[in-house]
């Protein structure tokens, strides 16, 4: 039922994301439904009382004063020429943040279009450590998109396909998938993260080089990665921080 359905997913993501799903189609015959959930304290957390407002500059909007929070602690970094960047190590040293900053002359879009994984695991063996001060934003937002286009392009074009799909292995009735979508959350603050996501598949029938302090006061991206394979848990980028006490 749509009431199951949603209470599973509270209970999986802490209540982060209470629901997936406002109705069911009556030509649905499944839902495969994954949730992620990470929550865990910063391994050096930023100190409250160094918590104070100023201003974060959005892309081709006016500054807005936002809470920016700042440490300075032994960290690893890395500069190049077209951004700045640093990880923040969770408490159990086993997932980390790494925050991307782009400079002043360069844009997010510009970053975004160098992240493929030889970029990616090239930049992580260029990290060094040294002590650095760090000034970030808090910020808390929820995400939701429809994932059909994306997976189209990326090739899964015949699952999606009423005449083509074969998901024989899964339904002895004719079936295809209808949609995909993800919902997302997260919440970045002195004592940590809390970040969730969900993501629900619908089945139908078918018819038949700065100095040692960075200043995170424009748009960024962040990733959280567990540790030892490098994997991406959580990615997303802030354009313009909120923050929800």
């Amino acid at each position: 039922t749509l009431k199951t359905i949603n209470n599973w997913t509270s209970d999986n993501t802490n209540g982060k994301i209470p629901v997936i799903l406002n109705k069911i189609d009556p030509n649905a015959v499944l839902y495969a439904i994954n949730a992620l959930y990470f929550n865990s304290e910063w391994k050096l957390r930023f100190d409250p009382d160094r918590t104070r407002n100023l201003p974060f500059h959005s892309e081709g909007g006016l500054p807005k004063s936002v809470a920016m929070m700042t440490m300075e602690e032994n960290l690893s970094y890395y500069f190049n020429d077209t951004f700045s960047s640093v990880v923040l190590p969770y408490k159990n040293d086993k997932y980390a943040m790494t925050l991307i900053l782009p400079h002043e002359d360069k844009s997010l879009p510009e970053v975004v279009n160098m992240m493929d994984s030889e970029h990616w695991s090239q930049w992580q063996t260029s990290f060094a450590s040294g002590n650095i001060t760090v000034t970030l934003p808090k910020f808390t937002f929820s995400y939701e998109k429809k994932l059909n286009d994306i997976l189209k392009d990326l090739g899964l074009g015949i699952a999606f396909n009423s005449d083509l799909a074969d998901f024989s292995n899964l339904s002895d009735t004719p079936t295809y998938i209808s949609f995909v979508l993800q919902k997302t959350y997260i919440d970045v603050n002195e004592k940590g993260t809390e970040a969730a996501a969900v993501t629900v598949v619908g089945m139908d029938l078918t018819s038949a080089g700065p100095g040692k302090s960075l200043v995170f006061d424009r748009p960024f991206l962040f990733a959280i990665t567990e540790k030892e394979t490098g994997s991406i848990c959580f990615m997303g980028k802030v354009g313009m921080p909120e923050y929800d006490n």
